[in-house]
């Protein structure tokens, strides 16, 4: 049995030259940008299209930083297993990306089908076993961007007319450093850390099969948690939160006891080298399948 995975579950695939994008399905924006200044999270939220074709478009932050994660509800996303392939490319001449994303359909509780995807950034790395080669993404970049095309798997190619990204990005990083701010964190010490905290051990060991909840197995359930640690000067983790769930919500609280009770890190240093309390986001999949 395949019971969870732990972290950013990166699937890079080669994938094909992208068409013409006179071959999409063009879908223009019908509603204005909101920005959500949630408890923990910021988010970015607009609709496109109309009817059988309309997507609702969520981009999630949850710290300063340019990765987000994506959720895109609509029909477009019926799928009958849990992992979808989508084909992701942000702006015109973009290279394209085919990403594993979670999806959620009526029947896990969800009214409208959606695919959830995490680890993004607006310009296409994804690299993450060599976080050193990341450069950040400036306002101009995002500025530059104007459209971002998907197709889900055994789907047609979707283009949204976003628009510049620009205003809207930037309205992000207000959020995410106001964000910082409320949890008791300095974003001007969090921008210069050093090191940020590190796992001792390998987070794969955090969660192990018996763990699983005897209920969730046999009623077939799957989930997805993120969250986040509050780990102290000495890498101890301090509080767990909540950030994401999908329903049924049951993993959740197990997965903050859990990871609270086991995990360990080197701490955060600060831009002189002194351990310094900081903070650590990641995700937990349980998946029971046999």
């Amino acid at each position: 049995m395949r019971i969870w995975q732990l972290g950013l579950v990166m699937v890079a695939l080669a994938a094909p030259a992208m068409a013409a994008e006179t071959s999409a399905i063009s879908l223009a924006k019908t509603s204005k940008w909101e920005m959500k200044y949630n408890a923990d999270s910021c988010q970015l939220l607009a609709s496109f299209g109309s009817d059988k074709d309309r997507v609702i478009f969520v981009l999630t932050r949850e710290q300063p930083g340019d990765p987000f994660d994506l959720q895109l509800y609509g029909q477009a996303f019926k799928y009958s297993g849990i992992e979808m392939p989508v084909e992701l490319t942000f702006g015109n001449g973009g290279k394209p990306a085919k990403r594993g994303g979670i999806a959620l359909n009526v029947n896990s509780g969800e009214k409208i089908p959606l695919v959830r995807l995490t680890g993004l950034r607006l310009d296409g790395w994804e690299d993450w076993k060599h976080p050193e080669t990341m450069v950040p993404i400036s306002p101009a970049r995002e500025a530059a961007i104007t459209t971002i095309a998907f197709k889900p798997a055994r789907g047609k190619r979707y283009l949204l007319e976003t628009g510049s990204m620009g205003a809207p990005m930037a309205a992000v990083r207000t959020c995410t450093e106001d964000l910082v701010k409320t949890w008791g964190y300095d974003p001007a010490i969090e921008a210069r850390l050093q090191q940020r905290p590190v796992p001792i051990d390998s987070p794969a060991t955090w969660l192990r099969t018996g763990d699983f909840p005897t209920p969730a197995v046999f009623q077939g359930h799957n989930g997805l948690v993120r969250f986040r640690l509050d780990i102290d000067a000495s890498g101890m983790p301090r509080g767990c939160r909540v950030l994401y769930r999908t329903n049924p919500d049951e993993f959740a609280d197990l997965t903050c006891q859990l990871i609270t009770k086991r995990a360990r890190f080197k701490p955060a240093l600060d831009a002189q080298g002194k351990p310094v309390k900081s903070f650590y986001i990641n995700n937990v999949r349980w998946m029971a399948a046999g």
